[in-house]
């Protein structure tokens, strides 16, 4: 299994921590796919492995091919509608022939922002923070290729929280150019929406 880490941390106090890509290990447990996905930090000398247990497929999911949208760049989920306390996860196709730069720290750390829609209107969301307390920093999808994130309420290895039950979408703000700076020369682009629904 191969991870790809990313530096995190504050170069003038050198304290650097390690994340890797989620870790997605599956089982079955009575009859029923489930996937665990773990995270690995590592910071000086401590090493921390987290885990999250979410439901593979669920009756709500069953079935569930997710949402795509077309275009030259395109966002995917797993799925259509979730649970409360579900992961979404979500891939962002690079379509172009030339690279595509965003920033991160959005939702769950991500490149991606989270709205939800609220009397028709939408708007923004802070239920899936981010805890790294870090400027943000410029990700790069080259041409051609996928970005893949997985979003959930809460604060990333901190705290869990639940997904209010409504409609949502995600947010993409990119540039071609790696020199252009946050909010500058980008595209924006929606997902389709999705929803989660109530457990009961």
């Amino acid at each position: 299994m191969q991870l790809f880490h990313r530096l995190f941390g504050n170069k003038e106090w050198g304290n650097y921590v390690f994340f890797s890509d989620e870790i997605n290990i599956s089982h079955t447990e009575k009859g029923t796919m489930m996937k665990s996905n773990y995270w690995l930090f590592v910071g000086g000398t401590l090493m921390v492995l987290l885990f999250a247990l979410s439901g593979c497929s669920s009756a709500s999911n069953s079935g569930d091919d997710g949402t795509s949208t077309s275009g030259p760049v395109s966002i995917r989920t797993d799925h259509s509608t979730y649970m409360p306390t579900d992961s979404i996860h979500v891939s962002v196709i690079n379509n172009l022939q030339t690279s595509i730069f965003a920033y991160d720290t959005r939702a769950s750390c991500t490149i991606l922002d989270l709205q939800m829609q609220v009397n028709g209107v939408w708007q923004g969301t802070n239920i899936a923070r981010c805890p790294l307390g870090r400027p943000a920093m410029r990700v790069e999808i080259p041409a051609g290729n996928t970005y893949s994130a997985m979003i959930q309420a809460g604060s990333l290895g901190i705290s869990q929280a639940s997904f209010p039950v409504g409609t949502y979408r995600l947010v993409l703000s990119y540039s071609t150019s790696a020199t252009s700076l946050p909010q500058q020369n980008t595209t924006t682009i929606y997902s389709a929406t999705f929803s989660v629904a109530s457990s009961s």
